[in-house]
């Protein structure tokens, strides 16, 4: 699963999904594989069809993704798939707030010295 913020509240995030080529590999030597290949369905992992090209540049609002590995000597290759998502920003209340308290005795200080413990 790859994760990133909705920092511009549009919904949308780019995914860099080259981060996943060294856990798809493993500990396989790279030189025996193609490059490791991205869709947007199933159906296109299996025929190779429609490859997400760039694969470090791919725009999505959150969804799943299939991967390709396929050996360069056999021909053979294993799909998986992942999710990317698009995390919400919290939403911050409107402030700033007052937070107001009577001068007190507490946690060390006396009174009318102007200092007060706040529990934020």
């Amino acid at each position: 699963r790859m994760e990133v913020c909705d920092d511009d509240f549009d919904g949308e995030a780019i995914f860099d999904l080259t981060l996943n080529d060294a856990p798809v590999l493993g500990v396989q030597d790279p030189v025996d594989f193609l490059p490791i290949t991205y869709y947007t369905s199933l159906a296109d992992a299996e025929a190779p069809a429609n490859e997400i090209i760039p694969a470090d540049a791919f725009i999505s609002t959150g969804q799943s993704i299939w991967v390709r590995l396929e050996s360069a000597i056999t021909g053979c290759f294993r799909i998986s798939t992942f999710e990317v998502a698009v995390n919400p920003l919290p939403v911050l209340e409107a402030g700033p707030f007052e937070a107001i308290l009577c001068d007190d005795a507490a946690n060390g200080s006396t009174f009318n010295d102007g200092i007060s413990t706040f529990n934020l």
